[in-house]
Parts: C-alpha cells; structure tokens; sequence
C-alpha cells in the first residue's frame, strides 16, 4: 500500500490507498476533502516530520508538486526523473543501478497520474453513457459507462468505470425519489451523471465517482426513441394495423403473456374467474426484466399466433421507464404490428403509454380492465340469450295454456259423448232385451210345434215302417234337431254377448273404480276449469260407489 504526501507552504496534502489509515490520518489532525478524495494539514514542521515518516512507514513518500506550481515543461520533465521523486529517507542507489535511479516504480507513477488528472480535473464534470454490468453492493454500486465508437466498424466501446457511493444514493434519493433514481440507473440506460476523475492505482485505470445525475437526460432520450419508433412505424402504416384488427364476438381462445406468479397474472384470471369465463387461457410465461425480454415477447406472440387464439393479452403491474424500455423496443412494435389477433395492452403504466400501447388493438391500465374488456365480448352475447330465452318461455307458457285448455275441452267433450253414447245403448237394451226374449219364445214355440209335428210323423211313420227304421230316423232327425237348435243358439248367444260388450264399454262405472271422477260447482253444473273458483267454495264429486262434498282451501 503507497501513500505519498506533497505540500505547499501552508498545507500539507496526503493521498494514495489511505482508506485503512484514516485513522492515523485523522490523528494528526488531518481532515478528508471529498471531491478531491484526499487528506489536508496544516503546513508545521512537526506535522510534516510525522506525516513524512508515515508514508515512509507505508512504502510511500514524498512527491515534489510537479507539473502543478510555476514551472516550466522542461523542469517538471527533469524533475520526474530526477531522484527527488523517491520516497523521503531512501538512499540514493549505487552508481551500478544508475539506470534504475532514472526510473519510477509502478505506484510512483499512478500517484503522478493521478495527481496530473486530479489538477487536469479539479471540477467534477458532466459525462455521458450507457449504464453496464451494474453490480449493487451494501456501500457502493460499481457500474460501467459506455459509448459506442462509431468510427469502427466492428462496433467497440469506449468504457469507464464508475462508483457510486451509498451516501450519494441517499442524497439523490432525497432529490429525485427512490423509484425515480433506480428507474434511471437501469442496465442498458443512458444517463448523464456528474463526476468526479480519479485515478485508481490497483488496476492503473480512470475511475469516475458519481456525485449527481440527471434525471432529464434519461427522459428525453427515451421520449426520442419512443418517437423515432413510432414516426418510423406510421411511415409504414404499421401504427394502426392491429387496431383494424376484429375480434370475435367470443373470445374463447385467449392468449397471455405475463409473469409467472405475478400479481398481474392473478387479477386478470381472478376478474375473469368471477365473471363467470367459459373459454381457454393459453398462459406463456414471459420475463419482465432484462436484456431478452423483447425477443422473448417476440416468439411468443408468433406462437400464440400458431395455435389459433382469438386475441392475446400482454399484461403486467407496471413498473418505471427502464422497467418497460422492452415495450419500446422496435422488436415488439414490428411483432404486434404485424400480429394477425388483435393485442390487448394492459402494461399498467398511469404516466404516458409506451409504443406497444400505442399500436396495439386496444390499451387498458390494468389486469383487471384488460378481462373485464374480455367479458363485455360475452356480455352482448348473453342479452340477446336472454332474451330469446325470455320470447322463448313466453311462447311456452302460451301454448301450455292452450293445450290445457284443449284437454280440458277434448276431456269435456269425451265425457259427454261417452255419456250419450252409454245412455243411448242402455235405452237400446232396454228395447231389444224384450224384443230378444220374445224372439227366443217365439223361436221355441216353433221349435216345439215343429218337433210335435214331426213327432206326430215319425210316430204316424213308425207305425208303417218297423221297429228299427223308425229308431234310426227319429235319431237323424232329432240330430239334425239338435244341432241346428245349437246353430242358431250359438249365433244369438254372440250377438247378445257383442251387445253385451258395447253396452259394458259404454258403462262409467269401470272410468269411476279406475279413480276417474266428475266435480260439481257450486252452482251444480261440471267444472273443467279453477277459473271461477275461489276458497271455501263447496264442490261434490262422483265417484264408483257414492258422492262427496268438499270444500277448497287453496287454488294453485
């Protein structure tokens, strides 16, 4: 560790690696300039005897101010090389190390630069560059400006590195805002920060350490690319193109970008779970930070496209400038510009809109206002559901009302032609039953005068022919007797059993035994209908084996 001094006639000014010996610094009553990163005394001869045998004691020494009081070019060049450049207390080196006398060590020779840059920058200065491989510590955050070269054609970088201490976080947290100042130091950013220019000896490089930024700068250069996006994108009339995009009157297929486990995610499913969604999410995760994040929103666009959803939605819970800078990119822009489904935007930014908002179908600031657009879809659909639905149990109603009212007449009408009917074959009966029994008496008498008459033959016969002629034609004949007898009452019996059968088919009695019944007003006369009735009307009703009265006590 090198920590060298040099000093004027009033003040002695020590520096180097003097952060572990700050201490002993601060003992002699040294007091630590800050934008100079280096250590001031007062100029007495006892305080310059104990600084110069601590900075012996620490491998260091004294070092002349070259190149910083009144002379010339020439004689801070011999005073460089000279010998008085060495610590203080060395000996001069042997006459066969001459050409080693005429040398500086490495640390001598960082400290001289460092002293060059410190007088050639005493004011910190305004620097420009992009914000890379930033590494946050407890302390300091380490980060690198850079600058593309565009002079070459392989496109390097000109870099520096730069330091950020935690009590200047604090400061321009308190000027700016916490979200604000980690919005702009963002990997990938262009910032322009205030700085001062040192020196770090360990790796022999230019070290700058941020005191202030400027948060304008950011903003503006961001607003510009923004605007160069979209200036470029409406030359090709590609900022209106998913806009003319129509999506189908049911959105059943939905395709969502977001973050796993986000809190985005969740409202959105949340919204569309509680408005009752009967259609499919098609989820690709998607990460929200980083480097790759607009190429990743790129392929899955194109994949979502490939299995036919009918909209996508991009969503997330907002976030700073930096936190979006891929919804600026030109990656998303040309991917949903040239995307065949409509794209919802829901990115939740209040402040301004980034270009995939601008282009897309349509922009809503939140999770929840991006499903509740999806649900609208369906809520047009639903009305006119409901109300042929509504036509529909209208038109039902109606026409149960006539068929009841048709079965009530169609049953009315039965009764009464059963009824006629059964009365009209009774009274037939009633005509034929006598008519049939004297047909039957008559048809005997005859029958018997017919058999007395062939009796009276066959015995006036018998007397003529013998014994046994007479035995076998009064057997033929009282066969041919008999059978015709069982002829013609075998033909009667079927006709009164036919008649029999129409007259029981037409008799009520079998309707009443099966439950049927027949109610009476009030007034007497046969209902087929409630209308009319009301509660604690007396009715009477018919059944099989007698009447009864009741009384209503309810009409449904």
């Amino acid at each position: 560790m090198s920590v060298f001094y040099h000093y004027t006639a009033d003040v002695i000014t020590v520096e180097g690696q003097t952060y572990r010996y700050r201490d002993k610094l601060k003992a002699l009553g040294a007091r630590f300039h800050g934008p100079r990163k280096v250590w001031q005394l007062p100029n007495t001869p006892a305080v310059l005897d104990s600084v110069a045998h601590l900075c012996t004691q620490l491998g260091g020494g004294a070092l002349k101010p070259l190149l910083f009081g009144e002379e010339s070019d020439e004689d801070a060049a011999e005073s460089i090389a000279s010998p008085s450049l060495l610590p203080v207390g060395e000996q001069s080196p042997p006459p066969s190390e001459e050409k080693l006398a005429d040398s500086l060590s490495v640390s001598q020779l960082m400290a001289l630069l460092n002293l060059v840059v410190r007088e050639r920058f005493s004011q910190a200065v305004w620097v420009v560059g992009e914000v890379q491989n930033l590494n946050a510590r407890a302390q300091v955050t380490y980060f690198t400006l850079a600058e593309q070269d565009e002079s070459q054609s392989s496109g390097a970088r000109a870099t520096v590195q730069a330091l950020l201490w935690r009590h200047t976080v604090k400061s321009l947290e308190s000027r700016y805002g916490s979200q604000e100042l980690h919005a702009i130091l963002h990997e990938g950013m262009q910032i322009r920060c205030l700085c001062e220019v040192s020196v770090y000896a360990g790796r022999g490089s230019v070290s700058l350490s941020v005191i202030d930024i400027d948060p304008s700068f950011t903003k503006g250069a961001l607003a510009l690319a923004r605007e160069k996006l979209l200036k470029e994108l409406r030359a090709k009339g590609l900022d209106r193109t998913n806009k003319q995009r129509i999506p189908p009157p049911l959105p059943l297929r939905i395709g969502l970008l977001s973050a796993d486990n986000s809190r985005a995610l969740g409202d959105f499913l949340h919204q569309l779970e509680a408005g009752g969604y009967p259609g499919e999410i098609l989820f690709i995760s998607i990460p929200m930070q980083g480097n790759k994040v607009a190429q990743v929103i790129k392929q899955a666009i194109a994949q979502l496209c490939s299995q036919r959803c009918d909209l996508i939605v991009i969503t997330r819970g907002g976030g700073s400038a930096a936190d979006l800078q891929a919804f600026d990119s030109p990656e998303v822009a040309y991917a949903i510009a040239h995307c065949p489904l409509p794209v919802i935007a829901a990115i939740g930014h209040h402040d301004d809109y980034c270009v995939a908002e601008e282009i897309c179908y349509q922009r809503r600031k939140t999770p929840t206002a991006a499903a509740d657009f999806i649900l609208e879809c369906f809520g047009a659909v639903r009305e006119r559901l409901q109300e042929i639905t509504s036509v529909m149990s209208e038109l039902l109603a109606r026409g149960l009302t006539r068929v009841d009212q048709q079965q009530a007449l169609f049953g009315d009408r039965l009764y009464h032609r059963a009824s006629r009917a059964l009365a009209s074959k009774q009274e037939r009966l009633l005509v034929l039953a006598p008519r049939v029994e004297k047909y039957f008496v008559q048809l005997l008498g005859k029958v018997e005068r017919r058999g007395q008459e062939l009796l009276g033959r066959i015995s006036h016969k018998a007397l003529q022919i013998t014994y046994g002629e007479d035995q076998r034609l009064t057997q033929v004949w009282l066969r041919r007797f008999d059978q015709r007898i069982d002829r013609q009452l075998e033909e009667q019996t079927r006709t009164l059993e036919h008649l029999a059968q129409q007259v029981l088919s037409r008799d009520p009695q079998p309707w009443l035994k099966q439950g049927w019944t027949c109610l009476e007003g009030p007034d007497g006369r046969r209902l087929i209908s409630v209308t009319g009735l009301k509660v604690g009307d007396h009715l009477r009703a018919r059944l099989a084996d007698g009447r009864l009265t009741l009384d209503v006590q309810s009409i449904h």
